[in-house]
């Protein structure tokens, strides 16, 4: 198939979503002669298309509650502690599952269409992050994190209130005012958020280290490499979004104005006012290097470009052990990269969990 592309051996040509359409594409168009006691392929996608809609009647309209499931989260529902753990909307995900392909989906792509090499790295990287880093971090309280929710895409001020951003705002110029943040409070992130950033920064150098070792030889790899890494890497850019999509759900970005329980959120447009105020409005100089409190976090560069060199000196040293060469440190960052705006259910199965939340839960 790959050959019928046009797309060879070339690793800066292989992108496994096009694949998928192109499989689609045959199947619609292509005329094929059925094979008795066979599926011709159209007829395997009508039967594919029917039971998937036949499906998604049950977790879309007769059980939206098996969208997402979390039983560490109903079992002890007056529990912060369960309720941090078990919860895949604000907390750790874990035993947290959802039953709704389309939740599953709906953030990361489609599983489906992605190597195994690929979903297993990025696996390793989610586990990494998600149960061993950021539980461990909040847990320490690594910079004062039990004062913030574990997992949020919000930013906080020093008492843990979400961070007022027009009280860091020149009125008459409308543009950031130095003296009033440093008498208001220091921009603060959630565990998760702060070593979201980490991996982001060591996800940059791991890919430039990455592509100039297994295909430096390869000029025109390197430039379109690491023009499609800064394109992933969108949380340095600004989103500009109208709203137009959401007026059928009043006040659906503003969580304390819905009614309680309401399952609306808007993530992305979260995730990109985050991304303004941090490298924006404030300014990475202020959040992290060199005046800002996570400025440790710069040490992520060099962790990332290191990364990647003892997998290729294993490779060297290794050629016949094909298995080494999957392993892919910049697949294993970008394990996180999809969160904000998916929540740590989409690790698992999908991308929210609609979790019972005791009364005075931080998160």
């Amino acid at each position: 198939m790959a050959e019928a592309l046009g797309m060879g051996d070339s690793p800066t040509m292989w992108f496994p979503g096009v694949v998928a359409q192109y499989s689609l594409f045959r199947a619609l168009h292509e005329k094929e002669i059925r094979i008795k006691g066979s599926l011709t392929t159209f007829q395997f996608f009508l039967i594919a298309t029917t039971s998937s809609f036949a499906y998604y009647i049950i977790p879309n309209y007769l059980f939206p509650s098996i969208s997402a499931l979390s039983f560490i989260c109903w079992i002890w529902r007056d529990s912060i502690t369960a309720q941090i753990i078990g919860s895949g909307r604000k907390g750790l995900g874990i035993g947290s599952f959802s039953l709704d392909w389309t939740a599953i989906v709906s953030f990361l792509g489609n599983p489906l269409a992605m190597p195994v090499f690929t979903l297993v790295n990025m696996m390793a990287g989610f586990i990494l992050i998600v149960y061993i880093i950021t539980p461990i971090a909040y847990w320490t309280n690594a910079y004062n994190a039990k004062r913030f929710p574990i997992f949020s895409l919000n930013v906080y001020d020093e008492d843990g209130n979400i961070y007022n951003v027009s009280r860091i705002i020149n009125e008459n110029k409308f543009e950031f005012d130095q003296t009033a943040y440093d008498n208001y409070s220091k921009i603060y992130l959630s565990s998760y958020n702060v070593y979201y950033h980490a991996f982001e920064f060591a996800g940059v150098a791991a890919t430039i280290i990455h592509v100039a070792m297994y295909h430096g030889r390869d000029s025109s790899s390197l430039l379109e490499y690491s023009i499609g890494m800064w394109t992933c890497f969108d949380m340095y850019t600004p989103c500009v979004c109208d709203g137009s999509n959401y007026k059928s759900v009043k006040n659906i970005c503003e969580p304390d104005k819905l009614p309680k329980g309401s399952p609306w959120s808007c993530p992305l447009e979260r995730q990109s006012f985050m991304g303004n105020v941090i490298w924006g409005l404030v300014g990475p100089s202020n959040v992290f290097f060199p005046s800002g409190q996570y400025s440790k976090l710069f040490i992520s560069f060099i962790i990332g470009a290191l990364a990647p060199v003892p997998m290729w000196l294993l490779a060297r040293r290794f050629p016949d052990k094909q298995w080494i060469k999957l392993i892919n440190i910049p697949l294993i960052l970008a394990g996180a990269t999809g969160m904000p705006p998916a929540t740590t259910l989409a690790g698992p199965s999908g991308d929210h969990a609609s979790t019972p939340s005791p009364k005075g839960m931080p998160i």
